[in-house]
């Protein structure tokens, strides 16, 4: 009738909307460091000048601490004019706990780091230097994960160790590198006072850990996204129905 046509018609929005515009504007909420983490130089080390042990490191991601530079464990010095050289290298079998270059870092309370690839920019050995290098980490005092083994050559090589996976992790991180072999970068057999050497090449860091830090999420901040996800899943179940 005229009359009902009259009257103001309310509107109404229906729940299945509400809740899901509810659930985006929450995890639109979130705390940025949530969902883009920007990839940066957690640590990394300069060879330029002459290098000490332990070798300082030259960049430190925000809420990163350097508990250990770059230092030998086993090992001798065998140049430290641009560059961070060693001897004494294992010429047997491969040990974890001996014969090593290392460095280790710790993720400020609060907060958590990603770590993507190590790299650098030359690496190079004496033609007695064992053939045969590796880095590997442990995390917490853990066991050490293990890069594949490469050939060191006497060339010199820059290099990467893109497969790292290490996220969201809290605590302590160290990082380290073996060479060792019987058999040496010349094919003959490896003597301890062969050298393999980390060279200086670039201006700026020569040995580079990359990944993002991060703020450790609160217990709410993981409740509003599993509520969000239910809401969310509820409102596509529904969809489907229809």
């Amino acid at each position: 009738c005229l009359k009902d046509s009259l009257q103001p018609k309310l509107h109404t929005e229906k729940p299945a909307m509400k809740i899901k515009a509810l659930s985006i504007a929450a995890i639109l909420l979130l705390p940025v460091s949530l969902w883009s983490q920007v990839t940066e130089t957690i640590v990394g080390f300069d060879f330029a000048g002459t290098t000490t042990d332990p070798e300082p490191a030259n960049t430190i991601a925000e809420n990163i601490t350097l508990l250990s530079g770059l230092n030998r464990v086993g090992l001798g010095a065998s140049s430290t004019s641009n560059a961070f050289g060693s001897n004494g290298w294992n010429t047997g079998t491969f040990n974890a706990s001996d014969d090593y270059i290392s460095f280790s870092l710790s993720v400020d309370s609060g907060y958590m780091v990603t770590l993507t690839e190590l790299s650098w920019t030359r690496l190079n050995a004496s033609n007695t230097a064992p053939g045969t290098g590796r880095w590997g980490y442990s995390i917490n005092s853990g066991s050490f994960v293990l890069q594949d083994t490469f050939a060191i050559t006497s060339a010199n090589a820059a290099g990467a160790w893109d497969t790292i996976v290490i996220t969201d992790v809290t605590g302590n991180i160290e990082f380290r590198f073996w060479a060792f072999g019987a058999t040496s970068v010349n094919g003959g057999a490896s003597a301890a006072g062969g050298g393999v050497t980390y060279r200086n090449s670039i201006v700026g860091n020569d040995l580079v850990l990359n990944g993002s830090v991060a703020l450790v999420p609160e217990p709410s901040t993981y409740a509003l996204l599993a509520l969000s996800g239910l809401a969310l899943a509820g409102y596509a179940a529904r969809r489907r129905r229809r």
